[in-house]
């Protein structure tokens, strides 16, 4: 048993608020919904009926540009191919591993597609690597029972709560939290469980206890029972941590922009209804008390009644402020000159400029793309260290990332209306079927690998793709690259 003041100890950098908010604005729904009042907090004395009204009206207006900009990069990123090279044969458990790394049936190039998502979100994620709890006499028994059958475990930014790194900055353990509803049967009151998991070098330990209605656990001397303990004895802690650079943390980046612009959108939408709505105006001498319920107005007979509305310059401000507010969103994301084409601010854009942006963006992509490779590789070791193999794994792909040319669609449509693939075929069958895959690879950036991978299949089975209406000869076949 351990007092659950000491469970509740979290790190001086640990800032739950911050996440909280960021984490609300990237999921919006009934996660927005809940922090709402937090982040928009009521003025002194404003009636709760108005406080209610104005939180619904800012909920149903909500845009979340936020996520948008935030799932662009893992999109962009993981549009090309991901490859995971070692000296094993694909039919060893590895590749068991690779289709489904958690047991849930995800695949591990999506499992690090989610590893950076989390991470640009909340600027940190944890990849737990999950050990069987084997009793073995030798490595060929622990083999059989299942004890090398490791699978993933991720724990995102807001439940790494406390944690210790040496000062060769290795990990010496970390303190994790979950809370979840749950129900002991279909007729019981729903509880919630608060688990805490902390796992240093030698011992993964859980602690838990059932509690009713809140998060908020106030009484610090409740002591919570240890449920389970493993010993794994690695002399390591078998969890690998990414925590961006706050230079390179996205949602923080964005949480002020974001904020600023769901208030103006927000204000936006209260002064338009404000004035949306007419108000009878009745001239009368008489008790009309019995029509107050309906909001009309009463004045005296011979008294002159005319419209008074807010300058419509104050609305032309409003509206001026929420676009600004939306820019400034995809600028810190670096990409509004070239992907928000709604915004009047990107037509007037020189080529120039947006060129300039397009290989800002690249930088940050390419950044981004050396991370992930390199945490990719990092899971990869640790798992071959816990199963006591010496494979030496590399991570290969996003080579696009090489080049600084960004490909445009409309060029690559351009490209593809020039090219006879009929006449290709008479020249080259291996020409033929490359330059192919490069246009599925440049034309298709935002769709799933399997399905770019099943092209790419049927590409060599000899499916053709047919050519381009209006060919007509293949001269001057521009190169793709350029």
């Amino acid at each position: 048993m351990v007092k659950l003041k000491v469970l509740k100890q979290t790190h001086s950098e640990y800032n739950r608020e911050i996440i909280s908010d960021i984490k609300a604005l990237y999921e919006g729904g009934r996660r927005l919904e809940g922090r709402y009042s937090i982040m928009n907090p009521a003025p002194t004395k404003e009636r709760a009926e108005v406080t209610e009204k104005k939180k619904r009206i800012a909920l149903d207006c909500y845009c979340n540009y936020f996520a948008q900009i935030c799932n662009y990069y893992p999109g962009h990123l993981f549009s090309y191919p991901l490859e995971h090279v070692s000296n094993i044969p694909a039919s060893s458990w590895y590749g068991i591993f690779m289709d489904n790394c958690d047991g849930l049936g995800t695949n591990y190039i999506d499992w690090e597609r989610y590893v950076l998502t989390e991470s640009l979100v909340g600027g940190r994620q944890l990849t737990e690597i999950v050990i069987p709890d084997v009793e073995a006499q030798d490595a060929q028994q622990w083999e059989d029972l299942g004890g090398g059958d490791l699978k993933l475990r991720g724990w995102d930014s807001h439940e790494i709560i406390d944690w210790l790194y040496n000062s060769a900055g290795i990990l010496q353990w970390v303190k994790l939290y979950k809370a979840e509803y749950i129900r002991t049967n279909p007729f019981a009151q729903e509880l919630i469980k608060h688990t805490w998991t902390i796992i240093d070098k030698e011992i993964k330990s859980e602690y838990s206890i059932l509690l009713e209605n809140s998060y908020e656990i106030n009484n610090d001397d409740l002591e919570v029972p240890k449920i389970t303990e493993q010993s794994h004895n690695l002399g390591f802690v078998p969890c690998i941590d990414l925590k961006l650079p706050d230079g390179i943390w996205l949602g923080q980046a964005l949480r002020g922009p974001a904020l600023s612009n769901m208030r103006g959108r927000a204000a936006s939408w209260w002064a338009l209804q404000a004035q949306a709505y007419s108000v009878p105006v009745i001239k009368s001498s008489g008790d009309l008390s019995e029509l107050s319920a309906t909001g009309a107005i009463q004045i005296p007979e011979k008294a002159e009644f005319t419209w008074s509305n807010p300058p419509a310059e104050f609305l032309k401000s409003l509206s001026e402020w929420c676009e600004d507010t939306k820019n400034e969103l995809y600028r810190v994301g670096s990409r509004l000159s070239y992907n928000s084409t709604d915004s009047s601010y990107a037509l007037v854009r020189s080529a120039k400029a947006r060129s300039a942006d397009k290989q800002q963006d690249h930088t940050t992509m390419k950044d981004f793309g050396i991370i992930i490779k390199e945490h990719a590789k990092v899971v990869l070791d640790m798992i071959s260290k816990i199963r006591g193999e010496g494979i030496t794994w590399s991570v290969t792909g996003m080579e696009h990332l090489e080049s600084l040319q960004l490909p445009d669609i409309s060029t690559i449509a351009e490209v593809l209306s020039r090219i006879d693939f009929n006449q290709l075929n008479n020249i080259s069958d291996t020409y033929t079927i490359q330059l192919k895959k490069r246009i599925n690879e440049l034309t298709f950036q935002g769709m799933k690998e399997d399905i770019k991978m099943k092209i790419n299949k049927e590409i060599e089975e000899g499916r053709n793709i047919p050519a381009p209406l209006g060919v007509e000869s293949t001269e001057d076949i521009p190169d793709l690259e350029k």
